[in-house]
């Protein structure tokens, strides 16, 4: 039988093409490296000619989280060299018992999420090009069920820092993941209702509305490679002084007892 290698290579071509296409638009389910998943590394690697460089973080998430809390989860994917022209990514949140926990809602522009074999996904849709920053990030709300049994949820990520060539030999990979205990607390025990910082932007002090009760709150303010900036104590009323913070995105953690709120807000000059 007389085979037309020209037309079968074409149709490989062909093939490949719309597999990498479709993976630049959204990747496959169960990329994350969380257990019983496989990574981008799987489709995407070589040995990394260009010399990409970068990682991924988790930003949002405090060491300890609340059953009914909602809370703002942060994927930064970070390229300091600048050789990379896209970026791309996926996550997952399990709790101790590799089951899917939470629900996620409002993903920002540029992202979905999907579920898929009981687990709910948060990732890129498309793929994003790097700005001048040399980095890109999404957005997403996270919220834990009110009546959870868990006591620990993990959150594992993994991302692609690609060259943009279309192919997946020259891709860097990259993952990370995080952990938070799940603590109950007694509502009537709480300090905050609905808290909001304001002004923001902020360039000299920044403040706090929905803060009921005139206790002492312990703070910290980090950047997102998690660099500790500011810290210390302040009463309800009281403006927390950022004027000496550099121009940036931040967090601030607020800390009550066994109650945790975590802002963001922007410095400007």
């Amino acid at each position: 039988m007389k085979v037309n290698y020209t037309k079968t290579s074409l149709t490989v071509i062909v093939l490949l093409s719309i597999f990498i296409m479709a993976n630049s638009s959204a990747p496959p389910a169960g990329r994350t490296g969380a257990p019983g998943e496989g990574m981008c590394s799987a489709c995407h690697g070589g040995n990394n000619p260009l010399g990409l460089d970068g990682d991924i973080l988790i930003n949002g998430v405090p060491d300890q989280v609340n059953p009914g809390s909602t809370y703002e989860l942060e994927v930064l994917l970070r390229n300091p060299n600048g050789l990379a022209q896209r970026g791309g990514f996926q996550l997952v949140v399990l709790d101790e018992n590799n089951e899917n926990i939470g629900s996620f809602g409002n993903p920002s522009q540029g992202s979905r999420t999907r579920n898929f074999s009981g687990r709910t996904y948060f990732e890129h849709n498309p793929a994003q090009n790097f700005p001048a920053e040399n980095l890109v990030s999404w957005t997403v709300e996270w919220t834990i069920p009110e009546d959870s049994e868990a006591t620990k949820v993990n959150i594992y990520t993994s991302g692609l820092i690609a060259d943009g060539n279309g192919g997946t030999s020259r891709d860097f990979y990259v993952r990370n993941e995080l952990s938070a205990n799940v603590v109950t607390t007694n509502v009537n025990d709480l300090s905050f209702e609905s808290i909001t910082l304001y002004p923001n932007p902020a360039a000299d002090w920044i403040n706090f509305k929905g803060y009921v009760e005139n206790t002492l709150l312990d703070y910290q303010i980090i950047d997102y490679s998690g660099k500790l900036h500011l810290s210390g104590q302040f009463l309800k009323g009281d403006n927390i002084d950022i004027s000496s913070l550099p121009t940036a995105s931040y967090f601030i953690t607020l800390r009550n007892n066994e109650k945790i709120e975590v802002l963001k807000f922007q410095k400007i000059q």
